[in-house]
């Protein structure tokens, strides 16, 4: 266990469903946001020359508070709660911390002696 103990738990952190699903969502905000103010702070150097002025009638981004949907999802990534953190602060909290942690992330081995599984466990095997 010591030796991969720690990879099993950062790969099922980094791994989690959940946090991949809010990261997409905020790299999807972030780029809008930034997109829009980009475009905005494009316009301030075009109008500033001619006599036509441009406006962000045609962008993309018009009328859409991207700030606002960005905070959104930042505040959900911050908040964001992993389901398998809860059962290794479980683990964590027992005098026999390393048998449980093994339990929870160490291959299931079947009938034939073969292991199964990516050393995800399953959930509540640390119930103490």
């Amino acid at each position: 266990m010591r030796d991969y103990g720690v990879v099993y738990i950062a790969n099922a952190i980094l791994n989690a469903p959940e946090e991949y699903d809010t990261v997409l969502v905020l790299r999807a905000k972030a780029r809008d946001a930034g997109y829009k103010a980009a475009y905005t702070e494009c316009l301030t150097h075009v109008n500033s020359v001619p006599e036509k002025k441009f406006t962000d009638e045609q962008g993309c981004a018009r009328e859409v508070d991207t700030k606002g949907e960005l905070k959104a999802a930042s505040d959900a990534y911050n908040t964001l709660v992993i389901p398998i953190l809860a059962q290794v602060e479980e683990c964590l909290a027992a005098d026999n911390y390393v048998d449980h942690l093994r339990d929870l992330f160490e291959p299931e081995a079947d009938a034939e002696g073969e292991t199964k599984g990516e050393g995800q466990g399953d959930s509540g095997r640390c119930a103490l």
